[in-house]
């Protein structure tokens, strides 16, 4: 009967040890797998910001190409002309990507030989660029330890 006892209490501690190490497992698996939910999230709001711009700057620059065609067909309404110094002329426009940025372009008329020997006004891009239209203000809170005081505003405890 003494064999017997013993015996019992051996498989019982084996038990208990394999249910300690499955739930210590169980735990770690559950940590990762809510560790990889937040970084996919995250990965996925990425993505998705990305998509906004690049599907925000095409559609400005759609815009921008159409105005350009617009003006290649004499249509000079969306622009703001101002004369250049060697007798030419700019024309400007700017289309709006975001709240924060626009598309910004500049062209240039410049005179141009037909093949029927006639002079005529060609358009020659001087640039055509993302300008940042936000105000941007650097964050200055830094909290850091200067002189005497503490974060919390009191002296050190130790001078």
């Amino acid at each position: 009967m003494m064999n017997n006892t013993k015996e019992r209490r051996s498989i019982s501690l084996n038990v208990g040890s394999a249910t300690i190490i499955m739930l210590f497992v169980l735990l770690c698996l559950t940590v990762l797998s809510i560790l990889s939910l937040l970084s996919a999230n995250s990965q996925k709001q990425l993505a998705d910001r990305a998509a906004t711009v690049a599907t925000n700057y095409y559609a400005a620059e759609l815009k921008a190409a159409e105005i350009y065609q617009e003006l290649l067909n004499g249509d000079f309404s969306h622009v703001e002309a101002e004369a250049a110094e060697n007798g030419g002329q700019y024309f400007s426009y700017a289309v709006a990507i975001d709240e924060n940025q626009t598309l910004s372009v500049r062209v240039r008329a410049v005179p141009a030989q037909t093949p029927e020997n006639t002079e005529s006004a060609a358009l020659a891009i001087e640039y055509w660029k993302i300008i940042d239209a936000g105000d941007w203000t650097p964050d200055q809170s830094l909290g850091v330890l200067q002189g005497e005081e503490t974060i919390f505003g009191g002296d050190l405890p130790f001078d």
